[in-house]
């Protein structure tokens, strides 16, 4: 017999676990420890029972995550192994320690990063989430298009046979007539939407990072040292292109920025060059410069990432049937 762990998204209520957990389990003590480090908020506060401080994204996302891995750990300490691992959107940080392809501590960070990057976006473009109770897919797309009217709508999740998910403006939400059966969801965002496309840059440098787990001791110290610079490089990069309307577009531009300064430095790296934070910074520069110059090679940056973005848009959806039918948070 196989056995299978899957690991949850935003929605589960971690304010009503987490002090007992971070009372019993060393593992899980020290990861929660190191969530609280990276919010900047203390521990007993930010694990206290009334879940206020969990109310935000940004907070919830590394506790959930710590809590996650910390029951991963104490199965493994009693010899529990799983033969496959999946995580329901947030949940798959957790799958990835589970799968030995990040490590514990860099998934908290990670968690972290994620987090703050979501609840920028959302505070960029504020939105929400909508079930449907409804089967069939012709029924959504009814629904979709007349939410379509009033705002941008789109699905979200398939999280049963009888419950899909939107998200998009609340305008265009609440405009979906009763027929479907909607039930607004109390989320921090339009999650799993366009909306997020702000924070994907970001999120994903810092998964990108967080994966290279065959690095030597001494390397991911090093890199521990240049990643926050990079992310942040990117963070800002995006915000200055978001500011104008004329340079929005090139927003989609900015995964292959990234793309191609991590191959530079792992060119250096592997020829046994120092790869410091100015280089590090230096070399982002010229390829900003590189791409962004070059009508050509933007225009072939960004329609090579709307093909990725919605590539990974259908997959999800595709592979939503499975997941858990409760949403909360998203």
């Amino acid at each position: 017999m196989s056995l299978a762990l899957l690991f949850p998204g935003q929605g589960v209520n971690v304010a009503a676990v987490a002090g007992e957990w971070y009372a019993r389990s060393t593992p899980t003590r020290a990861l929660l420890d190191q969530a609280a480090r990276h919010v900047g908020i203390p521990v007993g506060r930010l694990l206290h029972a009334s879940g206020h401080a969990l109310q935000n994204t940004a907070t919830y996302q590394p506790v959930l995550t710590a809590l996650s891995i910390g029951a991963l750990l104490e199965l493994t300490l009693r010899g529990v192994r799983a033969d496959v691992v999946a995580g329901h959107s947030l949940g798959e940080i957790a799958a990835l320690v589970a799968a030995s392809a990040i490590h514990p501590e860099d998934a908290v960070a990670l968690a972290a990063t994620r987090g703050r990057a979501m609840a920028r976006a959302a505070a960029e473009s504020p939105g929400g989430m909508l079930a449907l109770g409804v089967r069939s897919r012709a029924e959504v797309d009814e629904a979709v298009a007349c939410a379509r009217l009033h705002g941008r709508a789109q699905i979200a999740a398939h999280n049963a046979p009888d419950e899909w998910v939107l998200a998009g403006d609340w305008p265009a939400l609440r405009a979906v007539p009763p027929r479907f059966a909607p039930v607004p969801l109390h989320t921090g965002g339009a999650w799993h939407s366009v909306a997020m496309e702000a924070a994907m840059s970001e999120y994903r440098t810092a998964l990108g990072a967080a994966t290279i787990g065959a690095l030597s001791p001494a390397d991911r110290a090093a890199l521990r040292a240049i990643l926050p610079h990079m992310v942040r490089g990117t963070a800002i990069l995006t915000r200055l292109l978001r500011r104008r309307r004329a340079t929005r577009p090139a927003v989609r531009a900015v995964p292959t920025i990234v793309r191609g300064t991590a191959q530079q430095l792992r060119r250096r790296a592997a020829a046994g060059q120092p790869v410091t934070r100015r280089t590090a910074a230096r070399v982002m520069a010229a390829q900003t410069r590189r791409t962004l110059a070059n009508p050509r090679l933007c225009t072939a940056a960004v329609r090579r990432n709307v093909r990725g973005a919605q590539t990974a848009q259908r997959t999800a959806q595709r592979s939503g049937a499975g997941v858990p039918r409760r949403i909360v948070r998203g």
